[in-house]
């Protein structure tokens, strides 16, 4: 799954192609693209063009019209509030598209899904990540040396929502 809301369709477009271009099996992937409506004319003529003529079996699915529905979340609505703030550096991340990969398991069926950047090259295989074994984790990441993970994830306040879903599931 990919999502953006960029108006070049060229960095998702790389991004699917790379995955498509290092998978043993092709035709085994099943792409879902979360974009606006004004991307999605253009890399629907890019998938066409390239993907569905050389790869057959490849599915690409481009869904637009999501904006709104992920904007409605109660999360993302406090967001919304920090575009006026001046603590705020970097804007563009508060976008919806950047927090799709959240809400995925809320609008697919699938049992595992592989988020991607739009900024993302793929240089393997994907299927050694399908098969990858999750321990009962509900997510993995790549390791990013450059950040500190502990600024965007609290670590403490994880483990104290998994307390309290104990406690509730022991006590039901």
């Amino acid at each position: 799954a990919l999502a953006s809301d960029e108006n070049n369709p060229l960095p998702i477009f790389a991004a699917i192609n790379s995955t498509i271009s290092n998978t043993v099996e092709p035709e085994r992937l099943s792409f879902v693209v979360l974009v606006t409506d004004q991307v999605q004319r253009g890399l629907a003529s890019l998938v066409n063009r390239y993907v569905k003529s050389k790869y057959n079996g490849t599915r690409v699915s481009l869904c637009v019209g999501l904006e709104e529905h992920l904007r409605n979340r109660p999360a993302m609505r406090a967001l919304v509030m920090l575009a006026n703030s001046t603590r705020i550096k970097r804007k563009e991340l508060l976008s919806t598209f950047n927090f799709a990969a959240f809400y995925l398991p809320h609008i697919s069926k699938a049992s595992r899904i592989l988020y991607l950047d739009s900024d993302v090259i793929v240089r393997s295989d994907v299927f050694e990540l399908a098969k990858m074994p999750m321990h009962g984790k509900p997510a993995a990441a790549v390791e990013d040396c450059s950040q500190v993970i502990g600024r965007y994830i609290d670590f403490d306040l994880a483990s104290a929502y998994r307390r309290a879903a104990r406690v509730r599931v022991e006590g039901f």
